[in-house]
């Protein structure tokens, strides 16, 4: 019998996996298709804590930071387990401005990140296309304002080199296994049932994003991300954000661009629309992405909260059930944070950074 079952096979969920099989917990994890093949692969890796909307909070920004700042020794770490490597990139984010009132707004921004202690740099347009020489290809470019911690991670590759961590400490993994209930006894969670079977254990993490809520009752659902690959005719270093939209330069050459936002259900397919909202901002930031080539277009589902937070730690009446869920457009950035926090309460530990914000009982009264 596993001392620990994970449900959910995403970053967050293999790398809390992984975190408590370290910590000494025999540890078995289900996952309804392949490990990483749902949200985590159709991310684009960006780890770039800003200050912004009321949503992020002071709470949340503490957290973001917390686990940007695992992500070096995390890089190590799995290139020493693994041999693979994640492409861990520190160029940070340039957050640019198309016209006069964007240019306004980002000044405000640059007011904005600095009061919550955010390192950012206010550019002029020459300077920005100084540091970033795509930028010449941005005729409209006002200026920039520069996130200098902002990093960017191969997420496809942490999902890969997560699982063969996982495996290689002993984590039994059930593919194309999806866990249907929870096994109760009064109030305590004591399993899952998966696959007709009944599979006991002392203590369960439901890390399975948009789907946490069949389990859990609690309000999670899909926010659909459409994301393209290109083949540009020009390189790119940095991260680029204008209106929402990324472009995110990979090593092998290929421009990343997302990604929409959209409340489709379960439908993840990539559609026509998507595509054109995609191109038409990515091409009136860089015009000479006209002769760039799609490579592809694909879709994933991240979790969505109704306050935009996530919901972790222990749900109200399910002694036994940890929650990891809910990250929305961060969970690959708050993965590390998350793993430790998992690992920590499953163990009885002491919280290494002040998560009451994000517990799941904020919402426990509509269950």
């Amino acid at each position: 019998m596993p001392d620990v079952i994970v449900i959910g096979g995403g970053v967050i969920g293999l790398l809390s996996a992984w975190r408590l099989a370290q910590a000494g917990w025999a540890v078995t994890l289900f996952d309804k298709g392949q490990p990483g093949a749902e949200s985590s692969s159709a991310a684009l890796g960006v780890l770039a804590p800003q200050a912004g909307p009321s949503r992020y909070s002071p709470e949340w920004l503490a957290l973001a930071h917390a686990s940007l700042a695992l992500f070096s020794a995390l890089a190590d770490e799995l290139r020493d387990a693994t041999g693979l490597d994640i492409e861990l990139r520190d160029e940070g984010l340039l957050y640019s401005a198309l016209d006069d009132e964007q240019w306004r707004e980002l000044r405000d921004e640059a007011q904005t990140q600095t009061a919550a202690d955010v390192p950012v740099t206010l550019l002029s347009t020459d300077d920005a296309r100084e540091l970033e020489p795509a930028l010449h290809h941005a005729p409209e470019l006002r200026g920039a304002l520069h996130f200098t911690a902002a990093k960017q991670v191969e997420n496809v590759r942490l999902c890969s080199a997560l699982a063969l961590a996982c495996e290689k400490v002993g984590v039994t993994i059930h593919a194309g296994s999806e866990v249907t209930r929870l096994l109760h006894e009064d109030e305590r969670v004591t399993g899952v049932w998966a696959n007709g079977e009944k599979y006991a254990a002392a203590q369960v993490v439901v890390a399975n994003g948009s789907w946490a809520n069949t389990l859990t009752g609690l309000p999670v659902r899909p926010a659909k991300g459409q994301a393209l690959a290109l083949a540009a005719p020009f390189s790119l270093t940095h991260i680029l954000d204008s209106a929402g939209i990324y472009i995110v330069p990979r090593r092998d050459g290929r421009l990343l661009v997302g990604a929409t936002v959209e409340d489709a259900g379960f439908d993840k397919r990539p559609t026509a629309e998507g595509m054109r909202h995609l191109l038409t901002h990515a091409i009136r930031f860089l015009p000479a992405l006209k002769e760039a080539t799609v490579l592809s277009h694909w879709a994933g589902l991240r979790p969505r909260s109704p306050d935009d937070l996530p919901l972790l730690g222990p749900l109200p009446g399910h002694a036994g059930l940890m929650v990891a869920t809910g990250h929305f457009r961060n969970g690959i950035l708050l993965a590390p944070i998350t793993a430790r926090l998992v690992s920590e309460w499953v163990s009885g530990q002491a919280s290494s950074v002040d998560a009451r914000a994000f517990e799941p009982a904020r919402f426990s009264d509509g269950l």
